[in-house]
């Protein structure tokens, strides 16, 4: 219930998906629970092997996307982006259940010893995927993600300029299990699935285990083809095999005794060629071609998209899926989120005023019509007449004064939270960033989420807010102070306020 009210006075912007591959770029969004896409295709060279290598004819085609999904609006469109995997590496690892007591940094230190590639030139995530018996112990297991950082930059400088705002960026072995395992026919949670997605980037291998994405192999068509544009049957279904062959030897020898028994396919083309081949080379695999339950006729090129918007469906601060965005896009959608809740209750509180305002214009009417009114019956009403009008306006004066006080009275209960912000700001330090402010209600306790360079400049603001009369009950844990990354420390500290007036 508090969440839906949340949502009333601070309401997240749409989120649709967009899927970007090197022959085309779909984006699908929900109005009012029906589902609209809008698509294009790009010109050769533009994007290759999932990087942006012509930037103007990449920003040509978002924005033809944008003027025909958005129309005249000049507000951002906020999407869950989809990237080639062709440069995603994601690995699979396990912790103690000890490193409950600080997930977070147990789970990115886990991720930066694992890194194939060179932690700090790139973005990586991390999502809990449950509790296991691993090797006879109980632990926690996880999916992690790492992609380069400049791909992620380049996509995130042309969407912003283009008039999109990225909510997530992510791939489509992610977007891809979330639809099929929350929508597709016949698909469960409970049993392994070896997925094949064949799209514009080429050929991406999926293992899906308990509902999750547990690994992803992509063979990206210009590595086997070269510039050549057209599919040699022979040689693709030597790929076919080849490639298969690699990821289910790969799963055997990472999850013995729980064999896969359903390869599913999805892809725009060659969907029957490639159930025979499955078919005849792997008899112990039953082929599928997936179907979704509420989406029978949308085809199967534009499942990644719809993953995508399925999940901006998602709050943000509950969406805890693997994200590849940078820090600053992410920081970006909550600044938006803070500043459309100040302009909301902005206009709340204009609204406020000028209803008392109309109320006092209105009294003000009332009160004159009815002296005129008193005026003309005087001249002609007897004096017990007169006595009996005075009488009956007095009383509706009263009652009216009293309702004038009832309105008084709900504008004083508006708590103003103007002056408490414009306080925090001019008590925080240069070395100190603010990531979140959550102020619940005027009756419990402030906390202020941010980063800083160090513990001194933590310390000191905290001393700050000491010092300042309005603030008691600082309370800043000493496990609350984390690194984030190499440069910064996290920390969350919390108080009482005891009046919001400054």
């Amino acid at each position: 219930m508090f969440n839906k009210i949340l949502n009333l006075i601070n309401p997240q912007p749409p989120i649709g998906g967009l899927e970007i591959s090197e022959s085309d770029i779909r984006f699908i969004g929900f109005k009012r629970g029906n589902v609209f896409r809008f698509g294009l295709k790009l010109e050769p060279g533009i994007i290759e092997d999932g990087k942006i290598k012509n930037r103007q004819g990449f920003l040509s085609a978002l924005s033809k996307l944008r003027a025909e999904a958005a129309g005249k609006t000049t507000k951002k469109i906020y999407v869950v982006v989809n990237v080639s995997d062709s440069d995603i590496y994601t690995e699979i690892f396990n912790l103690p259940l000890t490193a409950s007591v600080n997930m977070d940094e147990a789970a990115n230190l886990n991720l930066q010893m694992i890194s194939p590639i060179d932690v700090n030139a790139s973005y990586y995530d991390w999502q809990f995927l449950g509790e296991k018996v691993i090797d006879g112990s109980d632990q926690f297991e996880f999916f992690g993600a790492f992609i380069p950082k400049h791909i992620v930059d380049e996509y995130e400088s042309a969407l912003t300029e283009a008039g999109f705002g990225v909510a997530a960026v992510e791939f489509p072995g992610l977007s891809l299990t979330r639809v099929l395992i929350e929508a597709g026919e016949g698909i469960l949670k409970n049993k392994a699935y070896l997925l094949l997605y064949l799209g514009g980037n080429g050929l991406t291998f999926c293992l899906v285990r308990d509902g999750n994405l547990y690994f992803t192999h992509s063979v990206s068509w210009s590595s086997v083809y070269g510039e050549q544009r057209q599919i040699v049957f022979d040689s693709f279904k030597k790929l076919i095999i080849d490639e298969t062959k690699k990821v289910l030897n790969f799963y055997e020898n990472h999850w013995q005794g729980d064999a896969i028994e359903n390869f599913l396919i999805v892809s725009s083309g060659l969907t029957n060629e490639i159930s025979r081949i499955v078919s005849e080379n792997f008899p112990s695999l039953t082929v599928k071609i997936p179907v979704l339950k509420k989406f029978k006729e949308l085809p199967a090129e534009w499942f990644v998209a719809l993953g995508g918007a399925v999940r901006g469906l998602i709050a943000r601060s509950e969406d805890t899926i693997v994200s590849l965005a940078s820090i600053g896009t992410e920081e970006k959608f909550r600044q938006f989120q803070i500043l459309n809740f100040v302009k909301i209750w902005r206009n709340i509180v204009f609204t406020s005023l000028f209803f008392v305002f109309l109320t006092f214009a209105s009294g003000e009417w009332f009160l004159i019509k009815t002296e005129r009114i008193l005026e003309e019956k005087t001249v002609n009403a007897t004096v017990i007449a007169e006595n009996e009008e005075i009488v009956r306006l007095e009383s509706e004066a009263v009652d009216f004064n009293k309702k004038i006080e009832s309105v008084l009275a709900a504008k004083k209960q508006l708590a103003d939270f103007s002056p408490f912000f414009e306080k925090i700001r001019e008590l925080v330090a240069e070395e100190i960033i603010i990531d979140r402010i959550l102020v619940q209600s005027s009756q419990t306790p402030v906390l202020i989420s941010g980063r800083a360079k160090n513990e001194k400049a933590i310390i000191d603001f905290k001393d700050v807010l000491e010092k300042t009369p309005q603030f008691k009950n600082i309370n800043l844990p000493l496990s609350a102070i984390a690194p984030v990354d190499n440069e910064t420390l996290g920390f969350s500290i919390s108080f009482a306020v005891t009046s919001f007036k400054f």
